[in-house]
This record gives structure tokens, sequence and C-alpha cells, in this order.
């Protein structure tokens, strides 16, 4: 599956954190929402090859 994340999700007028997000299927999830899964994935990345520089093209493809 790849990238793991946990978001707020509400479920009966209660806040719950949800398991892993599935990555084919984001665009129903709120601006908000798909705003923190990019920054969580960047950061994932960043920290993986231990530079927080980014090129224009690798961010347009973790958007995607």
């Amino acid at each position: 599956m790849g990238f793991n994340s946990t978001i707020d999700k509400i479920a009966n007028g209660k806040k719950k954190t949800a398991g892993p997000i599935d990555e084919s299927n984001i665009s129903s999830l709120s601006i908000p929402k798909q705003t923190k899964i990019y920054i969580e994935k960047l950061k994932q990345i960043s920290s993986n090859r231990g530079s927080k520089l980014f090129e224009y093209s690798e961010m347009h493809q973790v958007a995607k």
C-alpha cells in the first residue's frame, strides 16, 4: 500500500483516528485533509533522504 497515515474522521458525532489511507481515493477527502496527507508525505520523504529541499517536479509527483 505504501504511505500510511492517520487522520481524524467523524463517526457518530465523535472524533476517532482512522487506519491507513487508501491512496487511490484521496480525492474524496476534504481539501484540508488532502493537504495534511501531502505534507506528511513530504515530511516522510524528507526524513528518509535527510534533506528538506525538493524540486518542483518532485513535489508535483507526490501530489499526484
